[in-house]
């Protein structure tokens, strides 16, 4: 959660930027730091089959008129604020909200439920590097490869016992928080606008431990044979002897004090800044806590 939904998701969107949303809502975005979740309620929205968008746009198309939207024949004609809410339930947008009091602030800024519908139908236009999925995003190689290098680090010091994590493949899904929504829908059956996907809780295929991933040719004795997606974490051990690359650094943290994460956490938890030896349970929950959130 931390490594995931603090620091990889929040840097593509604020490098990919979001931008297009109407003025009635930025007030709102501000006070609540609620903009980045439009397009991740509307994204939501747009799995389930409510939103739509245009099949193809030529080059002159005007950018208002190949937009997404919800298609009168899903949504209905007549979209008042009780039948706006109803709909936003149904769909489980309630149950995402990261706002437990959102009604309230709705109506602080006299706003309601239909002018929310609206918004997120019309999504307003996402950076190119806004989700995670864009293949020549740059900050992949920093994030991406930073992350690994941390959980590498990670897993040297739960080695040495200097502390305790779970490495057990499972999910441990957050509520109230439109990125994770756990919902997987199949669109196998859709032909039309008025076809709706089949959707279900359920991990999307190829985040199970034993899904294979379509890469060949990663490791020297790999050649065209998939590997899983616990087999790849195993083969990045950073004990594995075929581990075919390493780190400069492991320990080394620029921002840190002394350049280190370990020394870091010490000299602001621990009571013996020069032994890990002696750490207590509760300074390794203090250390497990910190350490994920300062990354």
């Amino acid at each position: 959660m931390e490594l995931n939904g603090k620091l990889h998701g929040p840097m593509h969107i604020m490098i990919g930027g979001h931008w297009g949303e109407s003025d009635l809502w930025q007030s709102i975005g501000q006070a609540y730091s609620f903009s980045d979740k439009y397009l991740l309620l509307a994204k939501f929205l747009w799995r389930e089959g409510f939103i739509r968008t245009p099949d193809s746009c030529s080059a002159d198309t005007p950018g208002n008129a190949c937009m997404p939207t919800c298609p009168r024949a899903i949504i209905g004609q007549d979209i008042d604020n009780h039948t706006a809410f109803t709909l936003l339930h149904k769909a489980g947008i309630s149950a995402l909200n990261p706002l437990s009091d959102f009604d309230d602030v709705l109506k602080d800024y006299d706003l309601d439920w239909s002018l929310f519908l609206k918004e997120l139908c019309h999504i307003g236009y996402p950076g190119e590097m806004f989700t995670s999925a864009a293949p020549q995003d740059p900050t992949f190689w920093p994030l991406h490869g930073n992350g690994d290098r941390f959980v590498m680090y990670l897993r040297v010091l739960k080695a040495k016992q200097v502390f305790d994590f779970d490495e057990t493949w499972k999910y441990a899904h957050e509520t109230q928080l439109p990125s994770d929504t756990g919902m997987v829908c199949d669109w196998s059956t859709v032909k039309d606008v008025t076809d709706m996907p089949t959707c279900t809780k359920d991990i999307c295929p190829g985040h199970k431990e034993d899904d294979l991933l379509p890469f060949t040719n990663l490791f020297s004795d790999q050649k065209d044979s998939l590997l899983s997606n616990r087999q790849l974490y195993d083969r990045v051990n950073p004990y594995h002897e075929d581990l075919p690359y390493v780190y400069d650094s492991l320990s080394y943290w620029e921002g840190c004090h002394e350049h280190s994460l370990i020394s870091t956490w010490q000299s602001k938890w621990s009571n013996d800044a020069n032994s890990t030896d002696s750490t207590t349970t509760e300074e390794t929950s203090l250390f497990n806590s910190w350490f994920w959130g300062v990354f």
